[in-house]
This record gives C-alpha cells, structure tokens and sequence, in this order.
C-alpha cells in the first residue's frame, strides 16, 4: 500500500491510500471509495479517517481520505458550498488518473460520516459532473433544525438560508443508491435524523422521499449505543459488521433480481 497527499485548496486535502496490482500482467482495476469523515465541521474526526480508509482497503478499496475545510482551521466564512467543490475536486482526481490509479471510474463511492454525512448526502443529491455509484451515510446529519445542531451557535459564520441545507428536500429519483447506518442512542446525532419515518417532522421526507421513489435503499440499524461506540474494539466490530452488509449491497448481482428496493438490517453488538 502506497499513501500519497493532494492539495485541494489552501484549507483542504485528500490522502489517496493506493493497493498495488495483484496481477502485473493484467489490465485489473479496483473500486473507489471517498471517505468524508465527521467533527461537525469544527475538525476532521480522527476516528473516521485511518480505521475506515484501512477496513475499506482490506476490502479491495482505493481509498481516498478527504480532509475537506472545517472551521478549526482558521476559517471564519461560510465554507459549507466550498466543501462541495472539494468532493467534487476528488472526483475530477480519480477521473483524471483513474489509469495510472487502477481505478474503475464508473465503480466510485462516496461515505460521510455525521457531519461528513451532510456533505456526502448532499454531493449525492445535487447537480454534478461526477456522480457516485452509490452512498454510504453513517449517522449522518439530515438538516441543521432537526436534532444537530442543538443551536446554530455551533457555527462561527452566519447561515442565511438554512433551508439551503436540508438534504430531505433535495431528495429526487437521480439519487444514487443509498446505504445509511446508524446507532440507537447516538445522542450526538440522534438516530431520527436518518431514520425519521415513525414521527411527523419535515425530515421524514429524507428516508421517505428515498423509498416513494424507489430508489435503491438499505437501513443498518446497530443496537448500540454512541458511548460504546467510541471504544476502538467495538468500532472496530462495528465496521466489520457493516461493511458485510455494504459489499453484499454493491454486488447489484445478489439483488437485481428483486423489486423490493428498501433493505432494513438490525446489528446487535
């Protein structure tokens, strides 16, 4: 495994995490994957970046860590549509030397955690030139009004339209296929955020929206709780068991003979 680093602008960076070819003789390519970890746009989670960008190497992966701009990096303006314009510098990346990378351009993910789930449920569900293959959402934040932040306080800048943020609203039938995770006590992010559909709320349109227009959707609920879940070992387990159930939901073999498009999984820890 080589790991190199990519300037994106003068507040982000990618870490492009590379497998060698298993097979010199052969034109072989792997899948991709961008990992946006959390920190609620005040830092880049620690804990999202190396282990997932690891698991997801064992699995395969190219992995490319993006560190995108948050607000502990000298930042006092509205970065939020910036962060979008460095996903999609990722994308421009990988298409650009998907070659030389022995990258699969038409086989690239994208997963956020938390906050990071924002930024990749909301590239996933705005007008681009690179689209994903499929999104993966680990505890992801929905809107800025329903559950995180508790105050908008928690940003050092001024958001004028905070309806711009409300990723249920851009929820359309050219929505990439989506895996979202999440745990039952994460009171950081609360757990209805994503999986909203049993209140009366404008954020049950997220998961509904996703459903009514029969896009391909899978729901991995863990029985644990946000405390636990920041133990190594048991994060550890956590992206084991997961990431079983994500790998079997990219085989589109294993489910292309199926109209159900709403798969829903209990994890117990």
């Amino acid at each position: 495994m080589n790991k190199s680093t990519f300037s994106l602008n003068d507040t982000a960076w990618v870490d492009f995490y590379q497998l060698q070819n298993p097979r010199q003789n052969e034109n072989y390519t792997f899948p991709a994957i961008i990992i946006c970890p959390g920190g609620g746009y005040q830092h880049i989670s620690q804990r999202e970046s190396d282990p997932l960008a690891l698991a997801f190497l064992a699995q395969g992966y190219q992995v490319l860590l993006l560190n995108y701009t948050v607000m502990n990096k000298g930042t006092n303006y509205n970065f939020l549509s910036q962060n979008l314009e460095e996903v999609q510098a990722v994308f421009s990346l990988i298409h650009q030397n998907h070659k030389e990378w022995q990258i699969n351009p038409e086989q690239v993910f994208l997963l956020g955690c938390s906050a990071g789930g924002h930024l990749a449920a909301w590239y996933g569900n705005s007008e681009q030139i690179h689209r994903p293959k499929g999104v993966i959402l680990c505890y992801p934040v929905t809107s800025f009004t329903f559950g995180w932040p508790s105050d908008l306080s928690h940003f050092n800048f001024e958001i004028e339209n905070i309806s711009e943020y409300n990723i249920s609203e851009k929820v359309t039938s050219s929505t990439p296929p989506t895996f979202i995770l999440h745990t039952a006590d994460d009171e950081g992010v609360p757990i209805y955020t994503a999986l909203n559909i049993v209140i009366d709320s404008q954020n049950i349109k997220f998961l509904l929206k996703l459903t009514f227009l029969n896009l391909d959707l899978m729901v991995s609920l863990w029985l644990i709780g946000q405390p636990l879940l920041l133990m190594p070992i048991v994060f550890r387990q956590c992206i084991a068991g997961f990431l079983g159930l994500l790998i079997g939901w990219k085989d589109k073999s294993k489910i292309k003979n199926t109209t159900q498009k709403w798969y829903f999984f209990i994890g117990f820890i």
